[in-house]
């Protein structure tokens, strides 16, 4: 007998065959729906700064918590890990992961990583000047020139085609 898990099968109304009813919501039922209109320039800055400190803040329990392993446990992880790629590299079947994943610490190492990346993206957008680079709404005068001579250009070589 297989040891395979079974997925139940939805139940459907004689009448409805695939067809989901979804209700309605109150207007009055405190749900408010956005636009992305309604998002001024201000508000995305407050929401990137919000996601920047809860980024901070997945960081510091990574940190407390990697702070508690041993570095023979995080060495051994590693180690481990190392050699299950090695050994399903090779021809044949892949050996599989005792219950089918990374150890812990590997996934928290991960995690901590991707949430380091994702909130330096975040300052960049929020504080660009840390990082060496220009403010969106800040653009090199000669640039201003630039494209003000390319659309100059443009609009001559239009007119001086005469597309009627």
């Amino acid at each position: 007998m297989s040891k395979k898990k079974k997925r139940r099968q939805a139940q459907q109304d004689s009448g409805s065959v695939g067809v989901a009813e979804v209700a309605e919501t109150p207007v009055d039922a405190g749900v408010q729906v956005y636009c992305a209109d309604d998002i001024t320039e201000d508000d995305a800055r407050r929401m990137l700064a919000r996601a920047a400190w809860a980024l901070d803040d997945v960081l510091g329990c990574a940190r407390n918590a990697l702070q508690n392993v041993k570095t023979e446990d995080i060495e051994k992880a590693i180690a481990d890990d190392k050699h299950v790629v090695e050994e399903s590299t090779e021809v044949g079947e892949p050996v599989n992961r005792s219950r089918g994943r990374k150890h812990p610490i590997l996934i928290l190492m991960a995690l901590a990583t991707s949430a380091a990346r994702q909130q330096r993206n975040t300052l960049k957008l929020l504080h660009p000047e840390m990082f060496g680079l220009q403010p969106a709404l800040q653009v090199a005068p000669h640039h201003a020139e630039k494209t003000a001579q390319i659309a100059e250009a443009l609009k001559q070589r239009l007119s001086d085609m005469d597309l009627r």
